[in-house]
């Protein structure tokens, strides 16, 4: 095919995003670099505590008795709590649905839902369009790397 092999020298800084491993390094270093300072332009309910460098989109809502700390993003149209915990080095997608969820140092991509009461969720990537809901099951945390279009029942 007469196909040439070639290579570049990177100048500046560069960051492998190959692993889940190096994704939620990647995370961690945007929201360092990105999120200087406190900015919601959605909507607070009722004992919402926003604390440190948190970004909030447009069209957010964050529903009562949830704490967002930072550094963390939360994406345009997504729904958070109520009685939700948004840890630091989280970074939720648009048009997702966190309720009564813990959730740090994660990637949530768009229109994810997560509906788990008491669940636990450190160190993960959560594709897009991924549902976990709960039935009778009581976890006490879980590790996920999930793809896109998964449907989970606990």
């Amino acid at each position: 095919m007469g196909l040439n092999v070639e290579y570049a020298i990177v100048r500046g800084w560069w960051k492998d995003t190959g692993t889940p491993k190096g994704i939620l390094g990647a995370n961690r270093l945007l929201l360092d670099y990105k999120i200087n300072n406190q900015v919601v332009k959605g909507e607070l309910g009722d004992n919402v505590r926003i604390e440190g460098r948190v970004y909030i989109d447009e069209g957010v809502v964050v529903k009562s008795n949830t704490v967002i700390r930072g550094p963390a993003y939360i994406g345009k149209n997504s729904v958070i709590g109520p009685n939700a915990y948004i840890g630091p080095y989280t970074s939720i997608g648009q048009r997702s649905i966190l309720k009564g969820i813990e959730i740090e140092n994660s990637v949530v991509m768009d229109d994810v839902v997560l509906d788990v009461e008491g669940m636990k969720i450190a160190d993960s990537l959560i594709g897009s369009r991924t549902r976990i809901t709960k039935s009778n099951a009581k976890p006490s945390g879980y590790r996920l790397i999930l793809g896109e279009s998964t449907l989970i029942q606990l």
